[in-house]
């Protein structure tokens, strides 16, 4: 019976691992074709989005999200369509962008990313920088990140190093739906909110031990939730000249 009991727990085991393996390899992955999609829009836009993608007349939350701007140099998709720059994110010629489920917005270890009103949340945030204020920093400021309310980064402005400068992670805190700019698909590096890193934190949470990173250059890294804060800082900005940058995450 005890042979029987611990044949059971290895079996059960080895299925949470290999489904564990699963979902991060697509978690990589999802990552690695919004990289795609960032450097495709820079080709056809010579920057990056920026964090939301409208007129000025619009507030910038209510403006669209720059993963929805991404969308069509990703994949041919009649959706695409319906996107009109000119109108909030919210309007009604974006409701079935709204309640759309994207393979590139969705980790896959979250079972449920549908919100209470019907529409379907991201797990991937655009990087602003470092503080609260990042956003609406100019693109020189040595906390700006890539992602900010107006401002267009192009790969030119990052002096920090494509392989050392996030621009898109993970994250288990939702706050709106995927195609809404601001807060629902930005996220700064807040020194307020250290530890950065794990569940109930402002980023990771949805995989044991870290966090999953897209950098400039296209390549996605583990950060591991032990990584030194300091260093976590200086890889979220473009122009920051930080000494801490290289060799870092393993967070030894």
């Amino acid at each position: 019976i005890m042979l029987a009991i611990v044949g059971v727990a290895f079996a059960v085991n080895s299925a949470r691992m290999a489904k564990e393996h699963n979902e991060r390899h697509q978690c990589t992955n999802n990552l690695k074709q919004i990289g795609l999609g960032l450097h495709n829009y820079a080709s056809a836009f010579d920057s990056l989005p920026p964090a939301g993608l409208g007129p000025e007349s619009i507030p910038a939350g209510d403006r669209i999200s720059w993963l929805l701007g991404i969308g069509p140099f990703l994949e041919s998709h009649p959706m695409w369509r319906s996107i009109n720059h000119d109108r909030p994110w919210d309007d009604a010629c974006h409701a079935a962008l709204r309640q759309a489920h994207m393979w590139l917005v969705d980790c896959p270890s979250v079972t449920n990313p549908v919100r209470a009103d019907g529409s379907f949340s991201t797990f991937y945030v655009g990087i602003t920088g470092v503080g609260p204020d990042s956003a609406t920093l100019p693109a020189t400021h040595p906390r700006a990140g890539a992602f900010g309310i107006t401002r267009t980064i192009k790969f030119s402005d990052i002096k920090d190093g494509f392989s050392t400068t996030m621009v898109v992670s993970e994250t288990s805190q939702i706050q709106g739906a995927w195609i809404q700019a601001g807060a629902a698909t930005t996220r700064a590096v807040d020194t307020a909110e250290r530890p950065y890193i794990g569940p109930n934190r402002p980023f990771g949470g949805n995989h044991r031990g870290g966090v999953y990173v897209l950098f400039a250059d296209g390549s996605v890294r583990f950060a591991k939730d032990r990584v030194n804060p300091t260093v976590f800082e200086s890889m979220a900005t473009i122009n920051g000249n930080d000494p801490y940058r290289m060799g870092a995450l393993e967070g030894d």
